[in-house]
């Protein structure tokens, strides 16, 4: 969602103080930065940070002015050899509004989606959409969605009523469990992801075939922490 500097919070732009290299007051050699504040439009007074806002100029090249963060007050340097400069306003990274995960093959998964129909999550496919719930609970669009049995050569899972006792059943038999392994640990691989990402205020690129955060080494830092003696991991 890209805006101007008319923005649905309220701003307060003010000169703080300069960058090395162009006009500035006479005392300084240096460019004035342009400060804007954001404040919450339901109380004035109270500042507000902005989730994840990228800050762009207007040009084919989309010029990175301000990474994409979390914070309530940005800066950014004035353009003195022009009359006036457009920017563009980024609230998520590359213009998702919400969390996104990316995966290799194109799919994406947005988190707290507010649009699922009621629903704990959402599929969206070429041929329709799939709403579903714990309880039972499945809408589709087109509705015969629902009705469509899984085909020979698709994957089917076999029925568990029972999340606990599936993982004690197969502990008794041997048998896989309806999640196993590998998936469970993807999907808690997910989740950390997901949980940093949040903390940092800023995108990370996971490696799934080393399993580690790359490119961001204060962001791979959360990975792990340290043991107290004489617990570890072998």
């Amino acid at each position: 969602m890209k805006q101007k500097i008319i923005l649905l919070l309220l701003t307060t732009l003010s000169l703080w103080g300069c960058t090395r290299d162009d006009i500035c007051p006479e005392d300084t050699q240096t460019t004035p930065l342009l400060v804007i504040k954001f404040m919450d439009i339901s109380n004035p007074s109270q500042v507000k940070a902005v989730d994840n806002l990228r800050i762009t100029l207007a040009n084919t090249s989309q010029t990175e002015v301000v990474i994409a963060r979390t914070d309530t007050l940005y800066k950014i340097p004035l353009n003195p050899i022009t009359t006036s400069v457009d920017y563009n306003f980024t609230k998520g990274y590359q213009g998702n509004e919400h969390q996104t995960h990316v995966y290799a093959d194109g799919t994406k998964v947005l988190r707290d989606h507010p649009d699922r129909n009621g629903h704990m999550i959402h599929f969206i496919g070429e041929d329709g959409t799939v709403s579903v719930s714990r309880g039972g609970r499945l809408d589709a669009t087109p509705a015969e969605l629902v009705r469509q049995s899984v085909g020979p050569n698709e994957i089917r899972l076999y029925e568990s009523k029972d999340h606990r006792g599936n993982w004690l059943d197969g502990i008794r038999t041997r048998k896989p469990t309806i999640c196993n392994v590998e998936i469970g640990h993807r999907t808690a691989s997910i989740c950390h992801c997901s949980g940093i990402a949040e903390r940092l205020g800023r995108p990370i690129k996971w490696d799934p075939v080393k399993e580690e955060i790359v490119g961001d080494a204060n962001a791979a830092r959360w990975m792990d922490r340290p043991r107290r003696a004489p617990y570890t991991i072998l």
